[in-house]
């Protein structure tokens, strides 16, 4: 794997280590302060929001620190950079990665429901623009470097086929 493309998935690993750990510190502050999060939504009972916001945290948490444990396989080089099955597997990596990032802007903007309907609704909307423009950004960096990476092999292996 090429310096380029280990450094770019390194970065995920990093990411979301560090987001699946702040999550993980937020779910314990917000349990502290559940009578906070009581919260009405229409004719549900309140300790629903507070259960639902609760169970979205847990799940967010696990979910990116799962990713960077397995996006740490992807940037250790210890997946096979060629074959379907290691392709599927970045993929997936990368799949999970973007729903945890979404998961985390729907926390933040849950979080702020109890204390500003419209924070929440202009965190969300907001964020959901910035995170879909950096998600494409990021794609589109992965996708070069991928593509630099096998424009190298394919030289690599036109020299190996000239010198035999």
């Amino acid at each position: 794997m090429s310096d380029r493309v280990s450094t770019l998935y390194q970065q995920q690993v990093l990411l979301e280590g560090v987001l699946g750990a702040l999550m993980m510190t937020s779910l314990v502050l917000v349990v502290q302060a559940a009578p906070k999060f009581e919260y009405q939504v229409m004719s549900f009972p309140k300790d629903w929001y507070f259960d639902g916001l609760v169970t979205l945290m847990s799940l967010t948490s696990l979910l990116l620190v799962f990713t960077s444990w397995g996006m740490s396989y992807v940037a250790s080089g210890l997946t096979s950079e060629t074959g379907a099955k290691a392709r599927r597997f970045r993929r997936l990596m990368l799949f999970f990665n973007r729903i945890g990032l979404t998961l985390v802007l729907a926390v933040v903007s849950a979080l702020l429901v109890p204390s500003s309907l419209v924070g929440a609704a202009a965190t969300l909307v907001i964020g959901g623009v910035v995170l879909a423009i950096f998600d494409e950004l990021r794609l589109g960096a992965l996708r070069e470097a991928h593509q630099e990476l096998r424009q190298q092999q394919a030289q690599a292996e036109s020299e190996q086929g000239a010198q035999a």
